[in-house]
Parts: C-alpha cells; structure tokens; sequence
C-alpha cells in the first residue's frame, strides 16, 4: 500500500526562490520503527522577505498534515507557452495583452508582456489552445490550432504590425517543433494514435515501443505477476536502461507497482489524452530513476458531450488449427466498454460550461482460451510400487562392487555407514525397482488416486511424456474511473480522480488436476490544484493514494483437498 504526495511552490521574483519539500516513509499504520526515514528539507535563497516565508510555512504545514502514509515527490503534466512581443522593427513591446484560450474547455487566461516583451503562460492542461496578441497602436494577431501536448514547453513569438486594434492579423502556421527549452527527450503519442493504432489487449504501454531506442526487453518479475489482456502491456527498455527502472506516472502522480516494477493503473485508450515517454532527462522533477519517465495525462471533459462504445473479440472460428490439437478448440475474448465525457450540468440548477467537467470510463476483458499440454503421469503400476518399466542402463558400480541403474529405487531404511569411504553411506536398491506394497503409505496412496490421472497416450511404458489434455486459460478484468474538473478562476483550478482495476487469471498446471490463479487488484485516488500568484510564482499542489495487492497461488482445480483425503 502506498500513499503519494507532492507539492511544490515556486517563488520566482526579482531573482529569488523559495522551495520547500517534505518527505517520509510509512508502511501501513504502524507507528515509525527504526529503520523509517522521515525528512525534511527546505532550501531558501533570496532575501529576507516576510511574505513569502508566511506562504512557505502555510505549505508546510499543510504537508505535515497530509502526512498519513508514505510521501514522494510527484510531476506536473502542464505544458508552458512563452514567446517575445516585438514590433516590425524587432524592438519589444513591453504591456501587450496575451491571452490564451482553451478550445475545448473554455478556459480563459490573460498575461502581459514584461519590460523585454517577454511573456509565460505557465500550468496549461495538454489541449488545443487559441492564442490573441493585443496593444493599443498595433494591430490584434490571432494564432489558432496551437497543440499543446504533455510536459511540452511552446516558445511563439508574435510581431505585431502598426494599426487599429480592430484589425486582425490570423496566423495559421503550426507552432515550431524544436524545443528550445528542454534537452530531454521525449515521444508524444496522441490520443488519436493510442484509439486507432491496433493493440491486442488495448494496453497504452505496448505503444512506448514507438519510441525510439525502445525495446519490448523486461525481466521475471514483471512479467510473472501481471495480469496480461491479450498481449498483455510491458515496461520496455528505453536506450540501454532496465525495464524496472522505468517510472510511470498519471497525472503529475506517481502510478509505480514497485513490487513488480509494472504500473498501478493503466486506464484504455478511449481515457488517455496523450502520453510521454521521456528519456535523457535532464529536468529535475523527472529525476527518480536511470530509466525512461512514461507520463501519462487521463482525458478530462470538455464543453461538449463526448462518448465512445467499443467491443473487440477474437473466436476460435477465426482461427487456424494450431500443432499439436487435432481440432480447434474453443477460444472466446471480449473486450467492451463505454467512456462519457462532458460539462457537469444539473438542468435549471447548475451549468458547468466553462467551468465544471466530467469524464467516466469502465472496460470489461473476457477471455477463455483452450489449448492442448503434453504431461507426465504415473502408470497404474507405479501406483503400486512397480518402477521396473524406467530402471534404465549400468552407470556404474557402488564400493561393494554392486551395479548401479538409472533411475534406480534405493531403501531409505537400508542406510548404514559405508565402511570404504568414511563419512559416507550405502544403500540397497529395491529388487527389480519394485517398491513393496506394505511400504506405501496409504494417505500418498489417495492423493495419487485423486490427482494423477492414468496415462492416456499409446507410448511404451516407462516413456514420458504420457499423458495429453486440454485446458483453459480464464482471465476476466474490470477497470473503471472518473475524473472530475473545476476551474474556479482564470488563475484556481483543480481536479480529482479515482481509478479502480480489478483481475484474474486462471490457468492450467502440469497437470488438470490443480491451477494457478492471478490477481491484481488495484486502486489510485488523485487530487491536484494549481494557483498562478503571477507568471513567475506557482503553487501547485499533487496529491495520491495509490493501493496495490498481487495475489499468486496454486490450488487443485474443483473441489479441494479436504482433511478427510489424509484419513486411512
């Protein structure tokens, strides 16, 4: 069970900053042992000013209240424009009006340009945006269709031309697609490619694999204790670095299962907005690991009503016979689900254009796949004792000068010291490799009567593999979630966010007698807000809890092994 926190201010002004940071670690709710580690740990380096040292010692009190689990830090998701405001000269144009325009969502923000023209619109959701460009003498500049993907820093620069404010200038180029703020690097899948690009399973992660320097190379564990749908996802390995290192985070959220180095949450497509695989990180806030950062943004609502209905399946009919079956065996897959997206609206009480939205996603996988195993069982001889059909050829002799046999039977009762080689014992073999009846135990007797079948292939005795049988392969999953956004000011907003991954897997063994069963179960709540004081000064505040239990178990198959099968 892990519980996430981050939250962060950034003073910036006249050359100073402030940042504040609180961290711990907690298992449970067991008090702290020897051995925990709590820390804090602040850093200030500007000039004494009582304003800002009120706000960070609000924020660090509201972290020390918020500190009931174990605490890490967390990322943003944000996008940031920013740009120079000159005339046709080149000269800056210091107190022009930017304002940005979400066109999905409505939200509205408006800068000005500082002393050298300059201009941030930091804390931007990942959108399409509309960006207008006013001063008194120049003409207004409109530029359209500026995409703004995950952790993506925009630089626009905007040359404004002499005339009435009434006139427009529309740009209509695309924005340049060289960062010139950040050397990480970094993959944007959209959300168009995450719905359209096919995918077995629609696990988002099988599309890290388009990064460059990607490859589908994870170790045991991460494969042995997830719960694949279809093809199942994967933590790849990203220029030469170890699949578990990577970190995955949703929505500025750390979403790691450190346990299996795999992720907590992984939500269909049709709820992705976009996601980014960062590599070469040169950015501090994206500092947790040596491997590739895979921050994912969920989609929220906008102004419009938005849906999606969806169903996959897979038949054995559609299917070829595959070695060894004589026969198609039965395979069924499903996978189905809905997702809804929106402005929260209350008829004649409440309209959230503008302001409220909602989003809502839940996805079912069924699957039940049959498939042919080849096995080894005991003959009904070997039930009795009699293992003379495996005695195999002379391999050597013992210290008597005896002969000894592959997969010779010896007496466990027959031990003694042996009298050539100190240290050392012998052991008589049982004649003929046959074990004497009286020696069986009759409760070992009932389990192989019970749980292993006679052989049922025509090959000579005493030859394995012996015994061929068809089984399924039954995984089911639900995954639901719901994300709720309010824009309380130009400059307040925030959001909330409950996630809930419930699956199984149950799969033959060696034998049809027992199986092993999969479960992860899986559930993260996320809480973020966001305060632009100015440009320059940034509270944002990201809070998570993220719950993780994986299960793995062999059991018999059907009824189980009761106390009275040992009775005799």
């Amino acid at each position: 069970m892990r519980c996430l926190l981050e939250a962060t201010v950034d003073f910036r002004n006249n050359g100073c900053s402030i940042a504040g940071r609180v961290t711990g670690t907690r298992l449970g709710r067991r008090n702290l042992r020897p051995g925990d580690r709590t820390t804090t740990h602040s850093q200030r380096s500007c000039p004494s000013q009582a304003p800002y040292r009120v706000w960070l010692g609000k924020l660090l009190l509201l972290l020390l209240a918020c500190l009931s689990s174990a605490v890490l830090r967390g990322q943003t998701t944000n996008g940031l424009i920013t740009g120079v405001v000159s005339d046709s000269t080149g000269a800056s144009i210091p107190g022009a009006d930017v304002d940005v325009v979400n066109t999905g969502t409505g939200m509205h923000r408006t800068t000005k340009s500082n002393a050298g023209g300059e201009y941030i619109l930091p804390q931007l959701n990942p959108g399409n945006y509309k960006l207008t460009v006013t001063m008194d003498g120049f003409a207004t500049i409109n530029r359209e269709n500026i995409q703004l993907q995950v952790n993506q820093s925009v630089t626009l620069n905007f040359q404004l031309a002499v005339g009435q404010t009434s006139q427009t200038v529309n740009v209509t180029d695309a924005p340049p697609q060289l960062n010139t703020t950040s050397a990480t690097l970094s993959n944007v899948v959209n959300h168009e490619d995450t719905v359209n690009l096919p995918l077995n399973g629609r696990s988002f992660t099988q599309l890290t694999l388009l990064t460059p320097g990607a490859a589908p190379v994870q170790n045991g564990q991460q494969g042995s204790f997830t719960v694949s749908l279809g093809a199942g996802g994967i933590s790849p390995s990203v220029n030469g670095q170890r699949g578990e290192q990577n970190n995955f985070t949703m929505d500025g959220i750390f979403n790691n299962a450190t346990y299996t180095n795999t992720w907590v949450i992984a939500p269909p497509p049709d709820a992705i907005q976009e996601f980014n695989v960062q590599s070469h990180i040169t950015d501090a806030q994206f500092s947790v690991s040596s491997g590739a950062n895979i921050n994912l943004v969920t989609r929220s609502g906008t102004n419009k009503f938005h849906g999606a209905l969806w169903e996959f399946l897979r038949n054995d009919i559609l299917d070829a016979r595959t070695f060894p079956e004589t026969e198609r065996l039965p395979y069924r897959q499903n996978q189905y689900g809905v997702y809804l997206g929106g402005p929260v609206t209350v008829p004649h009480i409440y309209s959230g254009k503008d302001k409220t939205f909602f989003s809502f996603y839940w996805e079912g996988f069924r699957s039940a796949q049959t498939r042919s195993y080849l096995a080894s069982t005991l003959t009904n001889a070997m039930k009795q004792g009699d293992f003379s059909a495996v005695l195999g050829a002379q391999v050597g002799t013992d210290s008597l000068g005896r002969p000894e046999y592959a997969n010779q039977i010896y007496d466990p009762f027959s031990s003694r010291p042996d009298p050539a080689h100190p240290g050392q014992s012998l052991r008589d073999p049982f004649p003929g490799n046959v074990i004497p009846k009286g020696r069986l135990n009759s409760a070992s007797l009932q389990i192989l009567q019970k749980y292993y079948p006679a052989p049922n292939l025509n090959v000579p005795e005493g030859t394995l593999p012996n015994y061929q049988f068809s089984g399924a392969t039954n995984t089911d999953s639900d995954i639901v979630g719901v994300r709720l956004d309010h824009q309380i000011t130009a400059n307040d907003s925030v959001f909330l966010r409950f996630n809930r991954s419930n699956q199984h897997v149950i799969s033959p063994q060696d034998l049809p007698t027992y199986v092993h069963t999969l479960s992860n179960y899986t559930q993260q709540a996320a809480f973020g807000y966001t305060h632009i004081f100015d440009p320059k000064t940034i509270l944002n505040i990201r809070y998570g809890y993220s719950y993780v239990n994986f299960a793995s178990n062999d059991e018999p198959a059907g009824p189980g092994l009761h106390r009275r099968d040992w009775l005799y």
